[in-house]
């Protein structure tokens, strides 16, 4: 049985790899605050906001690592969290979380 990588970072392409160890990834996480952050949005008093953590949360190693995350901020979805295995999906699911929220705003102004 095999041990689920837990974390990862960045390479030089913006590509997720596995860290050696926690010192590895903490140090890189450090190293790199704003870069791990891919897009930030605010909509009236609502912020969404999509990274890279780095820490992998699929439920095993079957799958792909999800170490992208989109969380939200404020409204009735405070704290509602979507994870990701690429930068690509993050950004695709980072924008429709976003056009839904505007759509929904929209709605009740």
């Amino acid at each position: 049985m095999s041990r689920k990588q837990l974390f990862y970072v960045l390479n030089e392409l913006g590509e997720a790899v596995p860290a050696k160890d926690v010192v590895e990834w903490m140090s890189w996480q450090q190293s790199v605050r704003s870069s791990k952050i891919l897009f930030r949005d605010v909509i009236g008093t609502i912020e969404v906001s999509t990274t890279f953590t780095g820490i992998n949360y699929s439920p095993d190693d079957q799958q792909p690592p999800q170490v992208w995350e989109t969380m939200i901020f404020g409204s009735q979805y405070d704290n509602t969290v979507s994870r990701y295995a690429t930068k690509e999906e993050a950004s695709t699911g980072h924008k429709k979380i976003v056009d839904r929220i505007k759509l929904e705003v929209k709605q009740t102004a």
